[in-house]
C-alpha cells in the first residue's frame, strides 16, 4: 500500500507541474480545479506516507486506500470474473452521474449523503481504474 502512494505523490506531482505550466499562460477553471484536487490528493499521499512512518499504520483516508478492503475485492474479480468486474464499474459510472446530477440540482434535505456518496463512486471508479492500469503495466 505504502507503495501504491508513493506512486500517487509522484504522479500527482507530475501532472501538477504540468498543469501549472497551463495555469501560467491560461487558466481555465476546469484546470485551477483540477489543480486544487490533485494538490489535496498529493497532501492526503504525504499525510498517509507519515503516519506509516511515524506510527506504523494508514490513516485511511486517501482514496486509494480508503476502501481497502474493497479494493482486494475488486482485484480478486478482476482475475477471477472478469465480466462481474465491468459489470460493477459499469454500474460506479452510472451511480456517479446519478449523484453528480444529485449534487448540482441540490436536492434540498440529501446535500451530505448526495456529496457522500458522490465521493465514494469517484474513489471507487479511481480503485478499478487503477486496478486496471497495474493490470497493464504487468503485462
Amino acid at each position: 500500500m505504502a507503495t501504491i502512494l508513493y506512486n500517487d505523490r509522484i504522479n500527482t506531482y507530475n501532472r501538477m507541474k504540468v498543469l501549472d505550466t497551463k495555469l501560467d499562460h491560461r487558466p481555465t477553471i476546469s484546470a485551477v480545479s483540477e489543480m486544487a484536487e490533485l494538490r489535496i490528493r498529493n497532501l492526503l499521499c504525504f499525510k498517509e506516507l507519515r503516519s506509516l512512518n511515524d506510527s506504523g499504520i494508514f490513516l485511511y483516508e486517501h482514496p486509494l486506500i480508503e476502501c481497502m478492503s474493497e479494493r482486494v475485492e475488486l482485484e480478486k474479480l478482476f482475475k477471477t470474473n472478469p465480466s462481474e468486474f465491468l459489470h460493477k464499474y459499469k454500474s460506479a459510472s452510472t451511480s456517479l452521474r446519478r449523484y453528480e446530477g444529485y449534487v448540482k440540482k441540490k436536492r434540498e434535505g440529501h446535500e451530505v449523503d448526495d456529496r457522500s456518496h458522490l465521493q465514494y463512486y469517484r474513489n471507487l471508479i479511481s480503485t478499478v481504474k487503477d486496478i486496471i492500469s497495474n493490470s497493464n503495466e504487468k503485462n
